[in-house]
């Protein structure tokens, strides 16, 4: 072996300068092609799952490693990949065990009896479980990413006046650029009030990784709650809107979690009123009466009373006539002044002065 070193150093020693740095350049070129080729070559690997929980990343990467599956880890451990043409069928193998489970424990744990268990400890197990089921039900709704769901069942008394109700708080964390409505939101109560035994709507507080309050019933009078509360509501709502549609904007330049968006807004809530009277007719084709006069006439003497009635007030008037008929005042009646301008549809013949 020494004599084989000794010939390649006294071969290299004897060579040119210019032969030395061609062969130096042709050994860097053909290490550089191997390393291509066994990059290349390799097996292509393709996210197995994303956004893990530790629990079920340490989970997954032991059944692969007890079947022989390489794999590769990435984003600080919550993302696995594996090779490409492995994706599907380890898949499969991992959901035949229940895996991932999304960091939650569902109603399987029921599926192994446990020995020595108590009831307090299956009441515990049933509790875990129930927060599970409903944490997996409230991640398919599309807006939201991620969720956690805390539930508090007291235990039941015989006493009804001594049983207290469940209380609930849920953790949203929502997909970036998205917002729920409040509808949505007063279904993820709904859906929680209904699954939980004894826990009404005003006992549930649902918020948002951001601290936001997103529902809370104990600060309004219940599913309608007052005008006030509806107000602020519906103004909330409207600022999350746009503080959301404008920070997924500037996001997209100045990337996730780097813009920081507050919207005021003031809406104006005054309410007008407004009063129509309107005259209909009570048949297709008849009318409608809007105001009635009547006038009667009384002969004393050669001077005809006039009583005008214009609804409830009634005037009794001392006139006399002339030769067309017109309505010409007393003298001493000068609180009847307005009526000058009366006329009677016809003029009075002049026998109709006679007694």
């Amino acid at each position: 072996m020494e004599t084989v070193i000794t010939s390649l150093k006294n071969t290299w020693n004897n060579l040119s300068l210019r032969t030395r740095i061609a062969g130096g350049a042709v050994a860097v070129t053909a290490f550089l092609l191997l390393m291509m080729i066994a990059l290349f070559s390799g097996a292509d690997y393709q996210p197995l799952y994303t956004n893990l929980e530790l629990s079920d990343a340490a989970e997954i990467t032991r059944v692969l490693s007890e079947n022989g599956i390489s794999y590769k880890l990435s984003d600080n451990g919550s993302t696995i990949l594996v090779p490409a043409d492995l994706v599907y069928q380890t898949r499969l193998t991992l959901a035949a065990q229940g895996l991932p489970t999304g960091g939650v424990v569902g109603f399987e744990t029921f599926n192994t009896t446990r020995l020595g268990e108590t009831e307090a400890d299956r009441q515990l197990r049933y509790r875990v479980a129930l927060e599970g089921e409903l944490t997996r039900t409230i991640r398919a709704i599309d807006e939201i990413e991620d969720a956690r769901v805390h539930l508090v069942i007291p235990p039941s008394s015989l006493f009804i006046r001594e049983t207290q109700p469940s209380t609930a708080s849920v953790l949203l964390r929502l997909k970036p650029g998205r917002s729920l409505t409040q509808q949505q939101i007063r279904g993820i109560a709904h859906l929680i009030a209904t699954s939980v035994e004894r826990l009404l709507p005003e006992n549930i507080t649902i918020v948002d990784t951001r601290g936001n309050v997103l529902h809370d019933f104990s600060s309004s009078d219940g599913l309608i709650g007052s005008a006030i509360s509806q107000q602020l509501e519906l103004k909330t709502a409207y600022e999350q809107q746009l503080a959301s549609n404008i920070r997924a904007m500037l996001e997209r330049v100045y990337g996730y979690g780097k813009v920081v968006c507050l919207v005021n807004i003031e809406l104006d809530f005054d309410t007008i009123e407004r009063y129509q009277e309107i005259y209909s007719a009570p048949t297709r084709d008849g009318g409608l009466i809007r105001s009635e006069q009547t006038f009667t006439e009384f002969y004393l003497m050669n001077w005809p009373v006039l009583e005008y009635r214009v609804s409830t007030r009634t005037f009794l008037v001392m006139c006399r006539l002339n030769q067309m008929g017109t309505v010409l005042p007393a003298r001493n009646q000068l609180s009847i002044m307005s009526l000058t301008a009366l006329k009677f549809t016809k003029p009075l013949q002049r026998e109709a002065l006679k007694i």
